[in-house]
């Protein structure tokens, strides 16, 4: 398979890069999905080729894998995977499954019961390892907020439930000071240390007639490392914008509109110099960090919205997966000059954005 888009058969919910030419993916139909299995699956890039390496087919009596991690240090692969719906009504649900790389294969580890909750609908929305491996944030769909000490997997402190919002995202900052938690109404900071919360931040975008939800954040890194960056949809799903805060204080730097379509998720490059969004239009586009304006975009082939968005270390790819059954890698440029067109389409988008907001701003 050449670089481009692959079909995988299943659904693809979450991915992660092992190193520039190696990635996992995962996903599936689900429980009892009759012909779609659930699977987690190691590829590898090689003279511009993708190579499937290795997969491990999951139960059809447990859920697909819905979040997933990489602790580097460990060659580890964090999964959330609810088990069977049998399991879970006796609340002996080990939803935090662990799996090793060892070489170009993957193998079954340990699993971990990590929330309360007894509902079959409810499960691990996130799972994050912090940089260094020795902490992994899980977060349910309905909110409950789990931080394990690793290598044992033993709760650093109690669990925190949030609101009963929609969980979206969470992740450790780079130093470990810090890890967050979003919902579509707010984003939750946490001490990483004690488990407090420190602050909380509600809709970024001042106008009271124009209702947002919160899609993602990431924290800054290296050049970008005193700020984190937010995606925010407008709830008409007609606008959808990157915002900046400071880590300091926690207060609005900037915002800048970037489609017209809902952000469906965001990563950011390693060396911390732009965010990477797709929407819904199949679109992936490269923001810098400093000043939010668009630096690239890349229409993909992808025939339903993108679920997982990931750029390698190098920053020479970006991953991305899609529930209809495919994953795609595109190549990114090393630098971002733009010729007449692409600076004048860019300008065009624009001014029809901010026209588009300024409208808003009327009503």
């Amino acid at each position: 398979m050449t670089i481009g888009k692959t079909t995988t058969g299943f659904p693809v919910f979450c991915s992660a890069w092992k190193d520039d030419n190696t990635f996992i993916i995962a996903g599936g139909g689900g429980i009892g999905n009759s012909g779609v299995k659930n699977l987690i699956q190691l590829y590898t890039i090689e003279e511009g080729e993708v190579k499937k390496q290795d997969e491990i087919v999951l139960s059809r009596k447990e859920d697909a894998p819905t979040s997933l991690s990489l602790n580097l240090s460990e060659s580890l692969i964090g999964c959330g995977i609810n088990a069977s719906e049998e399991i879970i009504l006796s609340g002996k649900n080990k939803s935090l499954r662990t799996f090793k790389i060892d070489g170009k294969k993957i193998k079954e580890h340990k699993t971990f019961a990590v929330f309360k909750s007894k509902e079959p609908s409810d499960y691990q929305k996130v799972t994050a390892f912090n940089k260094k491996g020795t902490k992994v944030l899980c977060i349910s769909a309905e909110g409950e907020v789990a931080v394990l000490n690793c290598p044992k997997f033993e709760k650093g402190f109690e669990n925190y439930q949030c609101e009963k919002e929609q969980m979206q995202s969470g992740e450790f900052s780079p130093d470990d000071k810090y890890f967050i938690t979003i919902s579509d109404k707010r984003i939750h900071i946490f001490s990483s240390s004690t488990g407090k919360l420190e602050y909380t931040i509600e809709n970024p975008i001042s106008n009271k007639n124009l209702v947002c939800q919160f899609r993602n954040a990431k924290f800054g890194v290296k050049e970008s490392r005193d700020y984190f960056y937010v995606a925010v949809n407008a709830k008409n799903k007609k606008m959808s914008w990157v915002c900046k805060f400071s880590l300091k204080n926690f207060e609005l730097i900037q915002s800048c509109p970037t489609s017209f379509k809902p952000i469906s998720d965001m990563c950011i490059s390693h060396d911390g110099s732009y965010v990477s969004v797709s929407d819904s239009g199949m679109e992936i586009k490269l923001v810098s960090t400093k000043d939010l304006c668009v630096l690239h975009s890349i229409k993909t082939d992808h025939s339903f919205p993108i679920t997982t968005l990931k750029v390698n270390n190098n920053s020479t790819y970006v991953l991305s997966g899609s529930a209809d059954g495919t994953f795609t890698i595109s190549p990114l440029p090393q630098k971002f000059g733009m010729n007449m067109f692409t600076v004048l389409r860019i300008l065009i988008s624009m001014f029809l954005i901010l026209f588009a907001v300024y409208l808003q701003l009327l009503k």
